[in-house]
């Protein structure tokens, strides 16, 4: 669909339709990352080992609960990124 690619666009925002009694609400689709701190990691690590892989919410909940930043989504991900890389300096090593 020619009109899907605009919809994509990091910068799209959806504007929400109003009454007169409330202004428009905007809300912008594209989320500001922040970079992981060593200190993250290492307890995403540790959550994982001692939790278990998919155990998200209670590694949030336990590990995280101090950072509004991170959501277990974000825990997720970064895990599958960390498996990911090391997956790939184990294949660059035995080369």
């Amino acid at each position: 669909c020619p009109w899907r690619s605009s919809l994509d666009h990091p910068e799209f925002e959806l504007q929400v339709e109003s009454s007169k009694e409330y202004p428009p609400i905007v809300m912008n689709r594209r989320k500001h990352h922040k970079q992981w701190t060593t200190s993250e990691i290492v307890k995403l690590v540790d959550g994982v080992s001692c939790y278990g892989v998919g155990r998200w919410t209670e590694i949030k909940r336990l590990l995280f609960s101090t950072s509004t930043h991170r959501t277990t989504v974000d825990l997720k991900d970064k895990w599958r990124n960390l498996l990911k890389s090391c997956i790939a300096y184990s294949e660059t090593k035995n080369l």
